[in-house]
């Protein structure tokens, strides 16, 4: 595989999405962690979902690839900003840093 970065996302889960948004449009997919996570992973006994992971296309396939990712990241971003508008108006006074962690 000819294998471009395409985007890098925050985890595994995320690229695991993306590749099937992807492979459902005709592109082929896979993913890496990136050098931070893997790294990471090794503390752990190896095992590690979470970490910036990089999703990778064939560079053919990157013109056709980009909308699919930006319209994932614009649905994460949107889901995201109704979330923090709903904890807002149940909870007005709460830390706005506060994510939940």
């Amino acid at each position: 595989m000819d294998a471009v970065t395409l985007t890098v996302v925050g985890d595994e889960m995320e690229a695991e999405a993306l590749c099937g948004m992807l492979r459902a449009n005709g592109i082929e997919c896979s993913y890496r962690r990136s050098d931070v996570s893997a790294g990471i992973g090794t503390i752990g006994g190896g095992f590690a979902m979470a970490g910036p992971t990089e999703v990778l296309v064939h560079e053919r396939d990157l013109a056709a690839a980009r909308p699919i990712a930006n319209a994932l990241a614009a649905g994460l971003a949107d889901a995201w900003r109704r979330l923090m508008e709903a904890r807002e108006s149940a909870c007005p006074n709460a830390d706005p840093l506060w994510t939940g962690y």
